[in-house]
């Protein structure tokens, strides 16, 4: 798969990658503001816009409790975050661990949400679940959604399952053929420990496990994936690619390091970087990488190169759980507008507010809506 292109066979254009609209009329209104308005929005971090006080109940240090487990009984891949999913925008709160045991701290005190998980031991309260859905979340596999909204009816228990979150296989991956070093049982070990650290928020204690799982087994993908989330966590952005990248090498066909070191060119705003290594995921695993296609998308969006974003976007949309990423749909009314499709545009942009109604953008979002479709009724 060529640099610069997200699905095999696409091109993209001198034209396509210079594209820019002028003023020559009322229509064309549409198209700027949307170019505008998707740049604000894309460059900035989903995760971290809705951080808003949505009192229901005071906290009083309550556990909540969860169990991930693979739909078909097999063993977990990984460590799988957990993230619940409020308006449309998805939060991250921890990591279950090896044995796929996730725990939270419902904390008192007040019903502010962080979601940046600066620093351990941080109190945060999380009261607002109630009117959010919870999944498990893990490169190419899908989650079963659960739903909490009983938790405002549990004022008085100290402990909360939330129940069981299941993930899905995935349907067709090209087969990764890497056979894994012998693990001995003292690196094990301390892959577990470090599992468990991860799941309790103890980012440094998790790093240190893992270190140490890696240094009597080198070839331990899992505790160098291990060491990329907890320095993730450490806000450790080149110590996390360094770790990525060598459990790349353990495992070349395997897309979940390409995926997360795609993850880190986004955060970072090195495009390039986000392009090459989300394409790099998409050529392992087409048929699964809902989000590689988003990164691609945006990726290439924020390079000019309309064309391939807008297929990106297509291809995408097309797979089973697209409308987790709703970002696609911004991606796809970007790529419209700089084509001058802007009913079409307006359609992918409505779609985004339809899936994303809490995101903290949607009030101007809406009154600029307006002005455009009473443009496009004249």
């Amino acid at each position: 798969m060529n640099l610069g292109e997200c699905l095999q066979g696409t091109t993209v254009s001198a034209a396509g990658r210079s594209a820019r609209l002028k003023p020559e009329h009322s229509n064309l209104r549409f198209g700027l503001l949307v170019v505008a308005l998707l740049s604000a929005l894309a460059g900035s971090d989903l995760n971290a816009q809705l951080a808003r006080h949505l009192p229901i109940y005071e906290a009083q240090d309550r556990i909540l409790y969860a169990r991930v487990k693979m739909a078909d009984g097999t063993t977990l891949p990984g460590l799988p975050a957990i993230e619940a999913i409020c308006g449309g925008v998805a939060f991250p709160l921890g990591f279950a661990d090896t044995q796929g045991n996730f725990r939270f701290v419902l904390a008192s005190g007040g019903t502010r949400f962080n979601p940046g998980f600066n620093s351990e031991g941080a109190a945060i309260d999380l009261s607002f679940l109630a009117d959010c859905e919870l999944r498990a979340e893990f490169p190419g596999f899908r989650s079963r959604h659960v739903s909490p909204s009983w938790l405002r009816e549990m004022k008085d228990a100290s402990t909360i399952s939330v129940g069981t979150i299941q993930l899905l296989r995935p349907g067709e991956v090209r087969g990764d053929s890497s056979v894994d070093a012998p693990i001995p049982k003292p690196a094990r070990d301390a892959y577990k420990k470090g599992g468990a650290a991860l799941a309790n928020g103890k980012w440094n204690e998790a790093k240190s496990e893992f270190e140490k799982a890696v240094s009597l087994q080198p070839a331990y993908f899992v505790a160098w994936i291990g060491i990329g989330l907890a320095n993730e966590r450490l806000q450790q952005w080149h110590e996390a690619e360094t770790a990525y990248q060598k459990a790349l090498a353990l495992r070349p066909k395997s897309a979940e390091p390409y995926l997360r070191i795609a993850r880190l060119g986004a955060r970072a705003g090195d495009w390039e970087q986000t392009a090459q290594y989300s394409e790099a995921a998409l050529g392992l695993d087409p048929h699964n990488l809902v989000e590689g296609y988003s990164l691609c998308a945006l990726a290439n969006a924020k390079l000019g190169r309309m064309d391939t974003a807008g297929s990106s976007a297509r291809a995408g949309l097309r797979l089973e759980s697209a409308n987790e990423y709703p970002e696609l749909w911004l991606s796809m009314a970007f790529a419209q507008a700089s084509a001058k499709h802007y009913a079409d545009a307006k359609t992918s942009l409505q779609k985004y507010l339809q899936l994303v109604p809490k995101a903290e953008s949607i009030p101007e979002m809406k009154k600029e809506l307006f002005e455009v479709q009473t443009l496009l009724s004249k």
